[in-house]
């Protein structure tokens, strides 16, 4: 796997009190994930957010690796009421 397939995520704010949390590259186990903490952190980094929309349009695969950061990404997001 080259770098440009490497698993990354981007994480933008709008005035309305959205976060979007968009994804790229290959989100398998194989290829070293960052953890649903890590998508945490990088979301309220500048408060807590309202809502976050998710955007997997620039994803290059996924399996279910990819699944569960994102299982545990809402679990952590329901725990802090976003």
């Amino acid at each position: 796997m080259d770098a440009d397939d490497r698993a990354r995520f981007e994480v933008s704010s709008s005035q309305d009190g959205t976060t979007r949390l968009s994804f790229e590259g290959a989100w398998l186990l194989a290829g070293g994930l960052p953890q649903a903490d890590e998508l945490m952190a990088a979301v309220v980094v500048e408060g807590r957010p309202r809502k976050v929309a998710l955007n997997g349009s620039a994803l290059a695969a996924w399996d279910t690796a990819f699944l569960t950061i994102l299982r545990n990404f809402n679990s952590l997001a329901a725990g802090q009421q976003i």
